[in-house]
C-alpha cells in the first residue's frame, strides 16, 4: 500500500531506520532518468504473462509503465502509457498488453508519474496473469490483447478506453475463464523446435512436429524457430493459467495443516489480517496469540485520547512477550501504561522509538534503563519535555549503538557522560542549541567509540579544527 507521511499506522513491519516521507519507502525505488518513483513486485512463479491486473483504490491512474524482467535480470516493457484522465474511484485496472513477452517472468516493475501528498496512491493489489507455455492467437494478424478486448466484447459492452480491458468490474477475467474453456479455438501452443543429436551416429533426429511458417518470427525479431505440437488439445489440458492456482489451492482444508506450518503462514500476515484472523475460530484463537508473531511492533502517530492506546497497550501485553522492536513514534499515551507495558515486554528489546511523542517520558526513560539492558537503537528526536537531568537515565544503558536525539535539551557535558558508558556507538545524531562545547563531544567520540560511523549534526558549522 502506498500512503503519504501522515497517515496512522499499526503494524508488525520492521524498525525503520529514517522517517519516510511515506509508508512505502522501503519498497519503493527512485527512477533517476524519469524521476518516477517505481516498486518491484516478485511473484511465487514464473509465468509467460498476458495480463496484469491492478487493484487501485486511491487515486487511480497514477501507473504509465509496467516492465518485466527476464531471466538476465534486464527489464523488458510490457505496458507504456502517459497519464490519462480516470475518475477519482477504486478500480479494477487490467492494463493491455502492448508489448508481447515471449520469456517468462516473475518479477513486475510499476512505475509510478510523481506524485505529491495530496494525490498519493494506493494499491490493494497486483495480480500478474500468464500460462505455463508461451501461446498465441490462432489468428496471425491478432495478438492476445486484441483476443482478450474481442472476448471481453461478448461479456459486457465494448467500451472506449483503450487503457483499461477491465472497465466492467462484472466482467473481470470472464475473458481468461471463456479462453481456457475454448482455448483450441482461439490460441495455439508454441514450443521450441527440439532436435536430439546421436554422437555415435552422427544422425539428427527430429521430434514429430508440424512446422508454422507464419509464427516463425511472431514478434518481429530473431528468435528461434517456433513449431506447434500437433495434438495440441492434449497440451492444451496440461497447460495451465495461473488463474487456475487459486481454485486449486480453494480446495485446500487448513485445518489438515500442523500448527508448525500455520504460524509460518501467520508470520507473512499483516497486524490487521492476524486481527480477522483470530476471530475464525478457537484454533485461530489460539495462533495468533504466539509471542513469536509480534517481535516488531509499529504504532505510528495515533493522536486520539489515551484510552485509545491503553487498549493498544493491553491487547499486545499477553502477545508481545518476545518483542525486539518498538515504534511509538508521534503518539500520545500514558506513560503508567508504557511503564505497566515494558514490565511485562521490554526486557528483550533491542530498538525503541519515541520520537515526536509530546508526553512527559521522565519515568519512561527510567523503566528503559532498567528493563531495557539489551537496548540497541533509541530514538529520541524532537521530545522537547525531557529536561537534561532525564537523560541521566541513559548512563545505566552500556550497549547502545545508535542514538538520535536532535531537537532535545540534553547538553555538553551530559551527552559526553552517555558516550563514555556506551563506547559500542555506531551512530550518532545530534543537533541542540543546548550542546555548546561541540569540541567535548567529537573528543569523547574519537576516544571512545572506536566503531563510530556516523555523525549526524545540524551543528557542523561550528566544528574547529581541534574536534575534527
Amino acid at each position: 500500500m502506498l500512503g503519504y507521511y501522515g497517515e496512522e499506522d499499526i503494524s508488525i513491519f520492521p524498525w525503520q531506520n529514517k522517517e519516510p516521507r511515506n509508508e512505502a519507502d522501503s519498497i519503493r525505488l527512485w527512477d533517476k532518468t524519469n524521476k518516477n518513483n517505481y516498486i518491484c513486485i516478485e511473484f511465487h512463479e514464473a509465468v509467460y504473462p498476458i495480463k496484469v491486473c491492478i487493484y487501485e483504490i486511491h487515486h487511480p491512474g497514477s501507473v504509465i509503465q509496467t516492465l518485466a524482467q527476464d531471466s538476465n535480470n534486464k527489464w523488458f516493457k510490457l505496458w507504456d502509457k502517459s497519464s490519462h484522465f480516470v475518475p477519482p474511484t477504486s478500480r479494477l485496472f487490467s492494463q493491455p498488453l502492448s508489448h508481447p513477452c515471449n520469456f517468462k517472468t516473475k518479477m513486475l516493475r510499476l512505475t509510478f508519474k510523481n506524485s505529491s501528498r495530496f494525490s498519493y496512491t494506493k494499491l490493494d493489489a497486483v495480480m500478474l496473469i500468464g500460462t505455463s507455455e508461451l501461446i498465441l492467437s490462432r489468428n496471425p494478424n491478432e495478438n492476445l490483447t486484441n483476443l482478450l478486448k474481442r472476448i471481453n466484447c461478448m461479456y459486457s459492452l465494448c467500451h472506449d478506453n483503450v487503457h483499461n480491458l477491465t472497465a466492467d468490474l462484472k466482467s473481470a477475467h470472464l475473458d481468461i475463464v471463456h479462453l481456457q474453456q475454448n482455448f483450441p479455438e482461439y490460441c495455439i501452443i508454441c514450443k521450441s523446435d527440439i532436435r536430439r543429436v546421436s554422437y555415435k551416429s552422427n544422425l539428427k533426429q527430429k521430434v514429430s512436429q508440424e512446422v508454422i511458417p507464419c509464427y516463425e518470427q511472431p514478434f518481429g525479431r530473431r528468435y528461434s524457430r517456433r513449431v506447434l505440437l500437433k495434438s495440441h488439445s492434449n497440451y492444451a489440458k496440461r497447460m495451465k493459467l495461473s488463474s487456475d492456482e487459486s481454485k486449486d489451492l480453494s480446495h485446500c482444508i487448513l485445518s489438515e495443516l500442523t500448527d508448525e506450518i500455520l504460524l509460518i503462514i501467520l508470520k507473512y500476515l499483516d497486524l490487521k489480517t492476524l486481527c480477522c484472523m483470530s476471530r475464525v475460530n478457537w484454533c485461530f484463537n489460539n495462533l495468533t496469540r504466539d509471542p513469536l508473531l509480534y517481535t516488531r511492533l509499529n504504532v505510528r502517530r495515533v493522536t486520539d485520547k489515551f484510552i485509545y492506546t491503553r487498549n493498544v497497550f493491553r491487547y499486545f501485553t499477553a502477545r508481545c512477550k518476545y518483542l525486539q522492536q518498538l515504534d511509538l513514534t508521534a503518539i500520545n499515551f500514558d506513560v503508567n501504561d508504557f511503564v505497566n507495558f515494558f514490565d511485562n515486554c521490554g526486557r528483550n528489546l533491542t530498538h525503541l522509538k519515541l520520537s515526536l511523542c509530546d508526553v512527559d517520558l521522565n519515568s519512561a526513560l527510567l523503566k528503559t534503563s532498567e528493563i531495557c539492558k539489551n537496548l540497541k537503537k533509541l530514538d529520541l528526536s524532537y521530545c522537547r519535555l525531557i529536561e537534561d537531568k532525564e537523560f541521566s537515565y541513559l548512563e545505566n544503558l552500556e550497549g547502545l549503538e545508535c542514538l538520535n536525539l536532535v531537537q532535545t535539551c540534553v547538553r555538553t557535558e551530559r551527552l559526553c557522560k552517555i558516550l563514555q558508558k556506551n563506547q559500542r556507538m555506531r551512530e550518532l545524531c545530534w543537533n541542540s542549541s543546548h550542546i555548546i562545547n561541540i569540541d567535548a563531544v567529537l573528543i569523547e567520540l574519537g576516544n571512545l567509540c572506536r566503531d563510530l560511523e556516523v555523525i549526524y549534526s545540524l551543528n557542523a558549522e561550528t566544528f574547529t579544527f581541534q574536534g575534527i
